[in-house]
């Protein structure tokens, strides 16, 4: 069973301990979401109303991308078990045998490297729209 885990965060000076349902253990997405918000906080702290809502942006933009590679990650898991059928069964046949081995592969690396695409493009669509958000944060700073 999962032990309580306590966490702490800092609101406008005083601290709030919140406690949530997690695991002993943090992995690595939730390591690097915290640093990419700490350094969000550093960047837009003391900076206002625009820097909030540039901060904003790029957590949506953050969500936005992991929604994505999750989503990918799920769907080509689907998809990697439905191809491996027709062969599978193929396979039972002795004189298929060989064959429906080099379908199922040709298969996996066709579409892994299909999936592997589609989260390149959206990481580069996330850093594209990371340096959007950047380059424009001191143009609202202006407008103030």
């Amino acid at each position: 069973m999962a032990e309580l885990k306590q966490t702490k965060k800092e609101k406008s000076g005083s601290k709030v301990i919140t406690s949530d349902l997690k695991p002993e253990k943090s992995n690595k997405k939730e390591k690097k979401e915290m640093a990419t918000e700490k350094k969000t906080e550093k960047k837009t702290k003391g900076k206002g109303l625009k820097s909030d809502v540039i901060a904003d942006l790029k957590e949506v933009q953050l969500v936005v991308k992991e929604a994505v590679d999750g989503a990918a990650d799920n769907v080509e898991r689907v998809h990697q078990k439905l191809v491996s059928l027709p062969p599978k069964y193929l396979g039972k046949i002795e004189q298929f045998e060989n064959v429906s081995k080099d379908i199922q592969d040709i298969q996996e690396k066709t579409l892994g490297h299909v999936y592997d695409l589609v989260k390149i493009i959206n990481d580069k669509f996330s850093d594209i729209t990371e340096d959007f958000l950047t380059k424009n944060e001191p143009k609202l700073e202006k407008k103030k």
